[in-house]
């Protein structure tokens, strides 16, 4: 999962790093909802791939398929509509 921060104060570009980092909560519920898709943390090795269709919203941070995905929607207008 790859996350954008949804801080536009900082840099020229949404997209360049603001030094945001997740909280604990945002952690936990990457996890839940990576659980509810069938994610099993006891499974050894391989990758489980979480991507922006699945719908999550965090309060400051956009999950984004940016670097798996040679075409993906721009994130620099989903931070601003965000």
């Amino acid at each position: 999962m790859d996350l954008l921060s949804k801080d536009s104060g900082m840099g020229w570009d949404p997209a360049e790093t603001d030094g945001s980092y997740p909280s604990a909560v945002d952690i936990r519920r990457l996890i839940e909802q990576a659980l509810a898709a069938d994610w099993d943390p006891d499974v050894r090795g391989g990758t489980f791939l979480f991507t922006e269709h699945q719908g999550l919203e965090l309060p400051d941070f956009l999950v984004i398929d940016r670097v798996r995905d040679p075409n993906p929607s721009d994130p620099a207008s989903r931070v601003n509509q965000a």
